[in-house]
């Protein structure tokens, strides 16, 4: 997975709020999630064209929401402004396993409350 860092400035210049809530490292951590939760996202909200959907399933909201310590209104402000970018990113398969382990303790800790499996 790349990132862009000119392009994850340019969206926290465009959304200042966000640096309230996430430092970089956890902005990062909240775009490696949301690769992992794509194909939970897509079942609850089938795309139209490319862009992601307006909002996250709750399941998926409540999982990030605990795993990053996020008040609800604060997810839903950062799904906001970084949903473009992190609904372009791709994974390859060496990506989601190093992912995976990398968040294994929070599938286990928030997922699994929440409806969500281990990846």
């Amino acid at each position: 997975m790349k990132v862009s860092l000119a392009e994850l400035v340019t969206v926290l210049s465009k959304y200042p709020e966000v640096a309230n809530h996430l430092d970089i490292d956890r902005c990062i951590t909240f775009l490696e999630l949301v690769q992992l939760l794509k194909p939970t996202i897509l079942l609850s909200h089938p795309l139209v064209g490319t862009e992601p959907p307006e909002r996250l399933p709750v399941s998926v909201h409540e999982f990030l929401k605990a795993t990053l310590g996020l008040e609800h209104e604060s997810t839903k402000i950062i799904w906001n402004a970084l949903s473009g970018i992190a609904w372009k990113l791709e994974i390859d398969a060496q990506d989601k396993q190093v992912f995976s382990h990398r968040y294994i303790r929070s599938f286990l800790d928030h997922g699994l409350s929440n409806g969500l499996g281990v990846l």
